[in-house]
């Protein structure tokens, strides 16, 4: 908040009308009010808070208390002041509740107290502006919002009264922090304090959840310590390790008496099939004088067949003739196979 302008009228220990142009401070950042001890220095901070809020600054006297008992009957008591928030402007005039002459009838009639609230951004010359409150109660809730302070957070703060700067120092906790946060861009300092107590919350959770879960463990193992427990352990694995050894020793046998039984095994089912082709071919000789019967017969069946005219004898005699070759023929093949399987078992 930038002061422009302040006005008042019967108000403290001036009679008449007092006006204070800020703006002559050509943009100084200091300005020093100085005089002696009960010249009317602190009037000027309550005229400002009375004029902002509708009480004065040491929070001490109320706004009626503040009409200046030297002034004249018919001037009121009124305070006007400008002030300048940001790019915007505003005015804010105020009176206390006061009594005043009649106008009929002599003796004196009571004023309510009256405030109006006013944005003067675009007025021009000493024009009001928009009005934006009408009533006391509502001028004081917009100075709140406009400002962020509350009258004695503004009073603490602001102002700062004679006196009372030690008021800001012995606050509660809570309302220094609330003065600082609103005169300091701490939002961001906030939320990352929320997150921090919040990621605090969580690992205490966690570690919570790991030691209760480490006590059940324990519990369960009997174990006295995480100590003892990690020997158990170190040892459970050794153990583990020696039974892989001996399981993979294990399987490696295995695997080497499985292919000896699958060599043996096909050296058993070699020596059987020579044995069968031995047999096969045995019974193929024994057999091999039957067969020589059996061609004697065809040849001679051959021989008859040519010189014998009964064509009906000739051919029954061709018919015997062609059963018994086929027969013949049976007998060659058996024997030429006996003698290839023989000769494959006695390669293998």
């Amino acid at each position: 908040m930038k002061p422009l302008r302040l006005a008042f009228s019967a108000f403290g220990p001036y009679p008449g009308t007092q006006t204070v142009d800020f703006t002559r401070l050509d943009g100084q950042r200091l300005l020093l009010i100085h005089g002696p001890t009960g010249g009317g220095k602190s009037t000027l901070l309550d005229a400002i808070c009375y004029a902002l809020y509708g009480d004065t600054s040491g929070d001490e006297r109320s706004a009626e208390q503040m009409r200046c008992q030297l002034a004249d009957p018919n001037t009121p008591t009124e305070v006007t002041f400008d002030f300048a928030l940001g790019p915007k402007r505003y005015r804010v005039t105020r009176r206390p509740a006061q009594k005043r002459p009649a106008k009929r009838g002599g003796g004196l009639v009571s004023d309510n107290p009256t405030a109006n609230f006013y944005e003067r951004t675009s007025a021009a010359g000493d024009a009001d502006g928009i009005p934006l409150d009408t009533k006391p109660t509502d001028a004081t809730e917009r100075a709140r919002t406009l400002l962020g302070f509350d009258s004695r957070q503004f009073r603490q703060v602001i102002m700062l009264p004679q006196g009372r700067f030690r008021e800001l120092l012995m606050a509660a906790s809570d309302e220094r922090e609330k003065i600082l946060s609103t005169l300091f861009p701490t939002a961001f300092h906030e939320a990352i304090q929320r997150e921090l107590k919040s990621r605090a919350s969580d690992l205490r959770t966690r570690c919570e959840a790991v030691r209760l879960r480490q006590e059940t463990v324990l519990r369960q193992a009997k174990a006295a310590n995480a100590v003892e427990l990690a020997a158990r352990r170190d040892t459970a694995r050794q153990a583990v390790e020696s039974a892989e050894s001996v399981l993979k020793t294990a399987r490696e046998t295995e695997t080497a008496a499985v292919a000896k039984h699958d060599d043996d095994r096909r050296i058993r089912e070699r020596f059987d099939a020579h044995r069968a082709a031995a047999k096969t071919l045995a019974v193929v000789k024994s057999r091999e004088p039957a067969i020589a019967a059996v061609r004697s017969a065809v040849a001679a069946a051959e021989r008859a067949s040519a010189v014998e005219g009964d064509e009906n004898a000739s051919a029954e005699k061709s018919r015997a003739a062609t059963i018994r070759r086929r027969d013949l023929d049976h007998a060659a093949k058996a024997e030429g196979a006996a003698k290839t399987a023989r000769d494959s078992a006695a390669t293998t």
